[in-house]
């Protein structure tokens, strides 16, 4: 199974990725810049890291000794825009069971499969709007993050649609918990968040999601249930264990930025809230649950 790993080779390139002039990396048949706009980071078992860069439309692969590959080239991003959808701009990234990378593609309101090739699909989603259902017949607001649960479902941060989905393995999606812009634990569509950015699922199923625009992480049970772990929103109107405190043990708000387009880039975040004895999973997007 996939897992967190600290390696200082990959920071390394990721330092010279975010340094004031960008860096070109000169494959086969392209010239490819990696513009040191990350939108989401997953590392393998091998130390392996893809890192998305969501500005150019590419998604990278670095290996343990630093060198940088293109998996997703912005010759992609330009045949996916040749095709009437917006040109990618990918979010958060998790390792799929299948060995497949899932793209939270933020400007095209979809989610992308990638494969070690590096051709893409769509799984879900390809217009703005909130539906539930079968493949792309689903839509997407906005979508910055994805993780996957030990049963083989994606889960989604639908942040323009204030949502945490579901893409179970035969492609059907469904709403896990929230519905309107606001804050409020509860079940299901009782539930409330305010643009949920980043998300990442442990062993047991619980789901942890980093609720910027309420300042809170919250989590949600397998059985639906939303409680909020730590923060609170704007005003201080939330309730319950932890909200007396910011993410980061202070009172604050998990870090929020906002795209050129106007939505929120993944969040970053870091909970450490899994069950006692849970392993660290990937990375997916910003927010990453790690066993004390």
């Amino acid at each position: 199974m996939p897992r967190v790993a600290e390696s200082s080779r990959p920071a390394t390139m990721l330092r010279s990725a975010a340094a004031s002039e960008p860096s070109m990396v000169d494959c086969a048949d392209a010239m490819f810049l990696f513009r040191g706009h990350p939108g989401g980071i997953t590392v393998d078992i091998d130390d392996t890291v893809w890192v998305s860069d969501s500005l150019s439309g590419a998604i990278w692969h670095v290996a343990f000794d630093g060198t940088p590959t293109p998996v997703l080239s912005p010759a992609v991003s330009r045949h996916f825009a040749g095709h009437g959808a917006a040109p990618l701009a990918p979010a958060g990234l998790a390792l799929a069971p299948d060995g497949s990378l899932y793209v939270a593609d933020s400007s095209g309101h979809r989610i992308l499969a990638v494969t070690p090739g590096g051709s893409a699909r769509v799984v879900t989603g390809g217009a703005a709007g909130y539906r539930d259902g079968p493949g792309t017949e689903a839509l997407f607001r906005h979508p910055l993050d994805v993780a996957f649960a030990p049963d083989g479902a994606c889960y989604v941060a639908d942040t323009g649609n204030h949502r945490i989905r579901r893409i179970a393995p035969d492609g059907a999606v469904t709403t896990v918990a929230g519905s309107i812009y606001d804050y409020g634990d509860g079940r299901g569509p009782d539930a409330r968040f305010r643009r949920p950015a980043a998300l990442d699922v442990v062993a047991d199923g619980t789901c942890y999601v980093a609720d910027t625009g309420n300042n809170a992480i919250r989590r949600i049970q397998p059985d639906g249930a939303v409680t909020t772990l730590v923060g609170e929103p704007p005003g201080g109107d939330g309730t319950g264990p932890g909200v007396t405190s910011g993410c980061d043990g202070r009172r604050g708000s998990p870090s929020e930025q906002t795209a050129p387009s106007g939505s929120p880039t993944t969040a970053t975040a870091r909970c450490a809230a899994s069950p006692p004895g849970a392993r660290a999973r990937p990375c997916s997007g910003s927010l990453v649950c790690v066993g004390r």
